[in-house]
């Protein structure tokens, strides 16, 4: 990544994580970090997985050719933020480097922050009502 300022008007924040499903605590974040930055004056969106995959992307299946597709979509919707000069959040599971660096090759040099999330599995575990860790061979 490359920064082009020392203070950045607006940008994406790509949230990602070690682990492969939910509740590694990316959208919790994503609701802070929106908070704080409109604490700030600034304008801000979240662009959650869940959420997308909902309305935009519900054509999609989770095998590997489409979680392609969905972080391309959202790699797009994320780039017309930043076209608009809004601070966009992306709080989604995507798990393959090639995926995340596409989307950092569309949007301007320094507007692209990945932030790692290296939460431990057992954390994740105990967040997942919906067991879906049971089912991942991990």
């Amino acid at each position: 990544m490359k920064v082009t300022s020392a203070v950045l008007d607006y940008w994406t924040q790509w949230l990602n994580c070690n682990c492969i499903t939910t509740t590694s605590g990316k959208s919790t974040l994503a609701c802070a970090l929106t908070h704080t930055f409109h604490s700030r004056g600034k304008l801000t969106y979240v662009l959650d997985g869940d959420n997308v995959r909902h309305g935009l992307n519900s054509n999609l299946t989770f095998k590997p050719q489409d979680y392609e597709e969905n972080i391309r979509r959202i790699g797009e919707v994320a780039k017309l933020f930043s076209d608009a000069t809004v601070i966009c959040i992306a709080s989604v599971i995507s798990p393959y480097r090639k995926d995340r660096d596409a989307c950092c090759s569309i949007l301007p040099d320094g507007d692209f922050i990945e932030v790692f999330m290296d939460m431990p599995l057992y954390v994740c575990e105990a967040g997942n009502p919906k067991g879906l860790y049971k089912l991942c061979p991990l």
